[in-house]
């Protein structure tokens, strides 16, 4: 009796055992199928579209500068953003000008709101004036410094010379070599006033005119005052400078 009752016992362990072991392997089982049947997060919802960002980033550019090249740099593969229901947004302030990159920010309001910046390249192709050859600063400029040229350049031509009698007689901010394109902002009005220089002191006054002479004692550009030595008297008078050589007293 004693024998019987331990195999019994021993029996009821092993299938107890048996039993807890198959139902952690059904668990598991049902787990993993679980799991394998569970799309991943991203796949819950659409992706946004690289290229459309893309697209809607350049396009908001273009409006502004429609003979420019535009071109937007590629978003890294591993931005995903959730599709947007509503039309794009782009963020461009529009005082600022177009240099030869702008960042631009796209925005989505809904479903789900996100914003990304988008580096945008600017270029323009087309006809500018480039200087013949090396140009000094301070150098008035003259038709024969100057040829015409295509050329593909950063940002939009507004920031370049298109008509050659915007510069003839100006001078440049800084030298620059021979093919460079002349930019607007490198150009500035010549002084029509040299220190030391005898210049013409012209006073009006209810039709008449006097002249006099006097030597400068500063540099001017027209309309910008100059201290002016009387040759005769001496005295320090204030003047505006007007043409080359020439000032006016109020």
């Amino acid at each position: 009796m004693y024998v019987a009752d331990s195999i019994t016992m021993n029996q009821r362990d092993k299938l107890l055992a048996l039993s807890a072991w198959l139902l952690c392997a059904s668990l598991s089982i049902y787990a993993q199928a679980s799991h394998a049947q569970s799309p991943p997060v991203s796949s819950t919802y659409q992706l946004h579209s690289h290229a459309e960002i893309l697209q809607t980033a350049a396009q908001s550019l273009r409006n502004r500068a429609p003979d420019a090249i535009i071109e937007a740099q590629p978003i890294d593969p591993r931005v995903q953003l959730r599709r947007c229901s509503a039309p794009l947004q782009t963020d461009v302030p529009l005082g600022v000008a177009l240099t030869a990159r702008i960042n631009v920010r796209v925005r989505c309001l809904a479903p789900a709101a996100w914003s990304l910046i988008v580096p945008v390249s600017v270029s323009t192709e087309t006809e500018v004036w480039v200087s013949a050859r090396p140009l000094r600063a301070d150098e008035p400029l003259r038709e024969i410094d100057l040829r015409r040229e295509t050329r593909r350049f950063p940002g939009t031509d507004r920031c370049c010379v298109r008509d050659s009698a915007e510069v003839i007689g100006k001078v440049l901010r800084r030298p620059i070599a021979a093919g460079t394109v002349l930019k607007r902002a490198d150009i500035e009005i010549a002084d029509s006033i040299k220190r030391g220089e005898i210049v013409t002191i012209v006073a009006s006054e209810a039709g008449f005119e006097v002249r006099a002479s006097g030597v400068a004692l500063g540099d001017a550009k027209p309309g910008e005052p100059v201290r002016i030595r009387h040759s005769s008297s001496l005295r320090i008078v204030q003047a505006r400078a007007d043409t080359p050589g020439v000032v006016r007293v109020p």
